[in-house]
C-alpha cells in the first residue's frame, strides 16, 4: 500500500508540470470528535475523540486528493479515509472549497461496549471549508459538514480544524 501511495506521488508530480508555489499539505486534526447517538437501541451512544493525520496532494489545479488516517485516544487506529477537495475559488490549492469522502470506522476500537458483526462501518463525508496558507507554509484549515453512515443513512456534524504545512 505504501508504495502505491508512493508511486500515486510520483505520478502527479510528473503529470502535472505547472509552476505553481503548493503541491502538497500534511495536517492533523487535533481535537475532531466522532458523536453518533443511539439509533432505535442499535448500540450506544458514541462520543469520542478521534485526532486525524490528513495527506493532500494537488491532482489538478483545482482538485486535491486526501488521504485520512483517524485514531482513537491518540493510539488506536479506528478510521481510514479518502476523498476529494475541490477549491472554488480564485486561488489554487487554497481558499474555499467542498469535500467528499468515503471512511470506513472501526468502532470496536473505540468502546469495548461495541461489538458488531462487520469489521468497519462505511461512512459518506460532505464538508465544506476554508484552506489558509501563510508564506511560511503553514496551514491551517477549518471545516464543517456531514458524515452520513451509509448503513444507517443518518447524518451526523462533522467539525473540525486541520493544522499542518503545506509545500
Amino acid at each position: 500500500m505504501l508504495l502505491g501511495f508512493l508511486l500515486l506521488v510520483l505520478v502527479t508530480d510528473v503529470l502535472d508540470k505547472k509552476i505553481e508555489e503548493y503541491r502538497y499539505t500534511f495536517t492533523i486534526n487535533p481535537l475532531p470528535f466522532l458523536f453518533m447517538p443511539s439509533i432505535f437501541g442499535s448500540r450506544p451512544t458514541i462520543f469520542a475523540l478521534i485526532p486525524g493525520i490528513n495527506l493532500e496532494i494537488r491532482i489538478k489545479e483545482k482538485l486535491s486528493l486526501n488521504f485520512e488516517l483517524n485514531n482513537a485516544w491518540l493510539i488506536l487506529p479506528v478510521e481510514i479515509e479518502i476523498g476529494i477537495r475541490e477549491y472554488l475559488g480564485d486561488k489554487v490549492f487554497e481558499g474555499f472549497y467542498l469535500y467528499q469522502g468515503l471512511a470506513g470506522l472501526n468502532l470496536e476500537n473505540i468502546s469495548k461496549d461495541i461489538r458488531q458483526e462487520r469489521v468497519l462501518e462505511p461512512s459518506l463525508i460532505l464538508t465544506a471549508g476554508y484552506k489558509f496558507i501563510f508564506r511560511n507554509g503553514f496551514t491551517l484549515d477549518p471545516f464543517a459538514g456531514l458524515r452520513i453512515f451509509i448503513l444507517e443513512a443518518f447524518p451526523f456534524p462533522a467539525l473540525g480544524l486541520y493544522l499542518g504545512y503545506s509545500w
